[in-house]
């Protein structure tokens, strides 16, 4: 994960699923910042200053997997 700015960069292992879903939140485990799904193993996106919880899950279809470790991080603007 990269933080610059207000640009953020998520980045994780592939598992070999056709999809994934990232989820980002204001507090853990919530996704109430940001809910999208990519093709792609890294995300960049623009958010607004504070502090933000943010974890991928696999997606195969209509099965989702559980979610992966969640990381913290802060943007300062």
């Amino acid at each position: 994960m990269r933080v610059i700015g207000t640009q953020v960069t998520l980045n994780w292992s592939s598992t070999g699923s056709p999809q994934y879903q990232i989820l980002v939140g204001t507090s853990p485990s919530s996704a109430n910042a940001l809910i999208t799904n990519t093709t792609q193993t890294t995300y960049t996106w623009t958010v607004s200053p504070g502090s933000y919880y943010a974890r991928v899950q696999s997606m195969s279809g209509s099965t989702t997997s559980g979610s992966s470790n969640e990381v913290n991080f802060t943007v300062s603007g």
